[in-house]
């Protein structure tokens, strides 16, 4: 089974380097190695960092957020199996080895997930995290067993046939695009396996935060609504989220980080019901079929 190794990058050529430098050590390699970069016209470094390693296939982003990135990447793949990476992990040895082992004996019917350990420079120990459910709330918990809705997506391997029936939602600009398109997996069928013996490593760069904190309540926001909606179809579940919901994000925030996180968190849930709007309006390509049928068969 051939794996496309898809890697979304944005002024970030430092990690781009030590994530390649990780790949071209990791055993057994992949069919490719993609980079889309999002980085501003006039900043090459990305790309000479790429130039610097064989086999590692360059272009430049759409520049309209990370999942629009994604799926510029996605649509170059030619493997059976698509593997996301940030620029700021690190694939350790023996990686895709393992992974080849696990889908050998799995069908496409399936998006597998492993664990990733965060790396905080603050923490004696690094956090695993591990594949999530999520529920009513904008919260991401443990998933109990068969439970799993999201994935660890830089552990993650997808179909690749997977991407002809359903992209990643572009309105999610950052934060939440791997929930959403697990869900639209299991909503076209599939089913999540989970794979503990798939495990990378995650040094979060500190590049680019300021930019990702303004989006991610957005996300959130737009996220559990679309949820409930779409792939719970269920209308109470969508009002309550609209409601209780975003007040539950809003006082956590609150609580976290003053009147000042509130206020930012109100302007980004304003936005958040606003793409939500967007895509009752437009009803997103992907989606649009689950809107008309609950026979996922006929998608």
């Amino acid at each position: 089974m051939a794996i496309s190794v898809c890697i979304c990058t944005m002024t970030r050529p430092d990690d781009l380097r030590r994530a390649l430098e990780a790949l071209s050590q990791s055993g057994a390699p992949p069919l490719e190695v993609l980079v889309s970069d999002d980085s501003p016209a006039d900043d090459r470094r990305s790309e000479e960092v790429c130039r610097s390693f064989a086999g590692v296939h360059y272009a430049p982003g759409p520049r309209r957020g990370l999942s629009a990135n994604r799926n510029a990447v996605v649509r170059r793949c030619r493997g059976d199996w698509v593997h996301f990476i940030d620029d700021d992990v690190q694939v350790p040895p023996g990686f895709y080895a393992e992974a080849e082992r696990v889908v050998a004996g799995l069908d496409t019917d399936c998006v597998v997930t492993g664990y990733q350990y965060d790396f905080q420079p603050e923490a004696e120990t690094p956090w695993l995290t591990k594949p999530a459910y999520c529920g009513l709330w904008a919260h991401m918990s443990p998933a109990e067993d068969g439970k799993a809705n999201c994935v660890v997506i830089n552990a993650a391997l997808f179909p690749r046939g997977l991407f002809e029936a359903a992209l990643f939602d572009e309105r999610f600009r950052y934060g939440w695009e791997e929930a959403d398109i697990t869900q639209h997996a299991i909503a076209l069928g599939k089913r999540v396996e989970v794979a503990p013996t798939l495990v990378v490593d995650h040094y979060p760069s500190p590049s680019n935060r300021d930019l990702y904190a303004k989006l991610i309540d957005a996300s959130a926001v737009y996220a559990g609504l679309k949820r409930q909606f779409s792939y719970n179809r269920s209308l109470g579940g969508t009002l309550l989220f609209a409601t209780v919901g975003v007040g539950r994000l809003l006082l956590h925030r609150l609580r976290a980080r003053g009147v000042a996180g509130a206020t930012a968190s109100a302007r980004g849930a304003i936005q958040g019901y606003s793409l939500f709007l967007d895509f009752l309006m437009h009803k997103s390509e992907p989606l649009q079929p689950l809107l008309r049928t609950t026979d996922v068969s006929k998608v």
